[in-house]
């Protein structure tokens, strides 16, 4: 009897032993990726800040020229030629998409910055506070057209 429970002891062992090994593995593997989501979306705010900044001076700029940087019927709704100009003085390549404009201020209220799997939202329709807001997109599930 004394030789199966040594064996049964043993057994014991080496399983707690995979089993830590297991969650200091898992441990690690997901605060690599929250460390990696976290820095990437720092960085992905930093660039929709900065594009807000260019939208403001070339709202400045167009007012002065009689016209707007926003354009309802455009897709993106910035006028022609604004997604080159904001691209080219804010030096970031994210895609942009003006989602509402303050008349009265000519200044951005909300817009969208979309870059790789990453969404910042802006939002200045509140009384006292402007908000960002930073999304993951996780792709779950893909469906190409083709055969079942």
């Amino acid at each position: 009897m004394d030789n199966l429970a040594q064996k049964y002891a043993r057994k014991l062992m080496w399983t707690r032993r995979i089993l830590i090994v297991i969650i200091v593995v898992l441990v690690v593997v997901f605060g690599a990726a929250f460390f990696k989501i976290s820095t990437e979306s720092h960085q992905v705010l930093r660039e929709a800040k900065n594009v807000r900044v260019c939208m403001r001076l070339l709202s400045i700029e167009s007012y002065g020229l009689g016209s707007s940087i926003y354009d309802s019927t455009k897709k993106n709704g910035l006028a022609e030629g604004m997604e080159e100009r904001i691209a080219e003085l804010s030096k970031e390549d994210g895609e942009v998409t003006l989602t509402a404009w303050n008349e009265t201020d000519n200044l951005p209220q909300q817009f969208t910055y979309k870059k790789g799997n990453y969404i910042a939202v802006y939002d200045a329709s509140g009384d006292k506070f402007k908000t960002w807001k930073i999304y993951y997109q996780l792709e779950v599930l893909s469906y190409e057209n083709g055969e079942d």
